[in-house]
């Protein structure tokens, strides 16, 4: 049913997972380029943890949407960085959703104990998915007490690191410091520009708490933008926006409702409207933008009237421009202002989006292929390709770029839409030096000021800096906090 060959696996200890007649089998079909199909992931590990008193084992099946090279660790980046712990087998051909009939990406086979498929069902009615699972489950007799479920095994990682899997840096030149989102470690780092950490904003716990800034809680958070005083994060584990105070070291939910959006849900107030993953998050003339990965869409929250609705992208994944209600987006990863216009970093389609705002809102491709259009290519326009990237800065007439899969940092200029590659050879490694010859891991954030360029190297759980006189690359030593464990 399942390829048995242990090369194949991951968390397996390079043994292919035995089906057994003892349980019942979500098996999820998932791509780590894909948010929706990792919250599908997501959800399956959460049911089968709830339950844990019933036969209920999770198999991930990848599939992937870039170079089949990557499939291993960009699966292995994307399992760690959410502490899955169930086995994932890869699917490099993408044979296997037709044996389960899984019409798309995120769609979970139920296999019952006779290795027969009961259903296949997607995550977008989780109440309706719990329901069968828990109907399949009384099929088997097993006690999950005396026969306990297969535990995958831990992925090691680099015990040396500073940081698990950075996402996001935001300078703040003007008070002497930057913040990072240490994804990986469920915190924010504020730290001055030479690297002296001075504050952790988050206990490090995965939650969704509210308080101090050493009580608080948050789940994988990512993009951050400054207004006065206030920081605004993305905390994209919790589907929330929270405030971070910066003056009495507070921290407050104010968008979203800890849950993805879900079919039948309707757009109210803030606190009282779901938003799904988002990543990214700018700030724009009294109102937040936020790129909303897993919807394809860009929201807007605005404290004044405390709204959060969608402004740009039909929700469907594509890459047609036009009217913002028409436009459709494919995973919008990153996004950024120059003060005047929005830039959307489309990673599933490879491209950069301008969306113009005002009394109405257009969408407007710069640079890029379409979806699953992948390459590594410099050039004008249409001509120019990219990987998956995730991440996006506006600096001085050029936007930069995060190329996450292609290992490299990347220009746009706005007004002749010639993408140039500014940093990276393109192999992973985390070699400094040169801006040309220099190494990344899958960077995913891209920030710029005072004269240097500030790399999230996920991958390598490191910040790296281009000092654009020199066009050197160094890795930021940070002092103050401990490896992460």
């Amino acid at each position: 049913m399942l390829p048995q060959d242990g090369s194949l696996w991951l968390n397996t200890g390079g043994r292919p997972w035995p089906i057994s007649t003892e349980f019942v089998y979500l098996i999820c079909f998932w791509s780590a380029a894909s948010a929706h199909s990792i919250e599908a992931l997501q959800l399956a590990q959460r049911l089968a943890n709830t339950h844990s008193d019933k036969p209920i084992v999770v198999i991930g099946v990848h599939q992937p949407h870039f170079d089949p090279n990557l499939q291993r660790t960009a699966a292995l980046a994307a399992l760690a960085l959410r502490g899955i712990r169930c086995a994932v087998v890869l699917d490099a051909e993408g044979e296997l959703p037709q044996m389960f009939s899984a019409t798309q990406n995120g769609a979970i086979a139920i296999i019952g104990p006779r290795h027969n498929l009961l259903g296949c069902l997607t995550a977008s009615d989780p109440e309706t998915l719990e329901s069968f699972v828990l109907q399949a489950a009384t099929i088997t007799s097993t006690d999950p007490a005396t026969k306990p479920r297969p535990v995958p095994e831990p992925q090691p990682h680099d015990a040396d690191a500073p940081l698990v899997q950075p996402t996001r840096l935001l300078p703040d030149l003007v008070n002497r410091r930057i913040l990072i989102a240490d994804t990986g470690n469920h915190r924010i780092l504020v730290a001055t520009p030479t690297g002296v950490v001075t504050q952790q904003i988050g206990s490090g716990e995965p939650g969704l708490r509210d308080g101090g800034h050493g009580s608080a809680q948050f789940r994988l958070p990512q993009g951050m933008a400054l207004a006065g005083n206030s920081l605004f994060v993305c905390d994209t584990g919790n589907h929330v926006i929270r405030c971070v105070s910066l003056v009495d070291n507070s921290v407050s939910t104010v968008a979203g409702m800890g849950r993805p959006l879900q079919n039948g849900d309707k757009i109210a107030g803030a606190r009282t409207t779901p938003i799904s993953s988002p990543w990214d998050i700018c700030y724009l003339a009294g109102s937040f933008y936020i790129a909303a990965a897993s919807c394809n869409q860009i929201w807007r929250f605005r404290p004044g009237d405390e709204t959060l609705r969608p402004v740009a992208g039909s929700g469907a994944r594509g890459r047609d421009d036009g009217h913002a209600v028409a436009a459709s987006f494919a995973q919008p990863a990153g996004i950024a202002t120059d003060g005047e216009c929005l830039y959307v970093i489309d990673s599933r389609s490879g491209c950069v989006r301008r969306v113009t705002i005002g009394v109405e809102c257009f969408v407007k491709t710069l640079a890029g292929g379409n979806v699953d259009d992948w390459g590594d290519r410099d050039g004008e326009g249409a001509s120019a390709r990219f990987q998956n990237p995730q991440g996006i800065w506006c600096d001085e007439g050029q936007v930069l770029i995060a190329d996450t899969f292609n290992n490299r940092i990347k220009t746009l200029a706005t007004q002749s839409g010639v993408v140039a590659n500014l940093a990276g050879d393109g192999l992973p490694g985390k070699l400094a030096g040169p801006a040309a010859e220099a190494r990344f891991n899958q960077p995913i954030g891209v920030s710029a000021g005072g004269g240097k360029v500030w790399i999230c190297d996920s991958g390598n759980g490191r910040i790296r800096v281009l000092d654009l006189l020199s066009r050197e690359v160094t890795t930021l030593r940070l002092d103050g906090i401990a490896a992460s464990e």
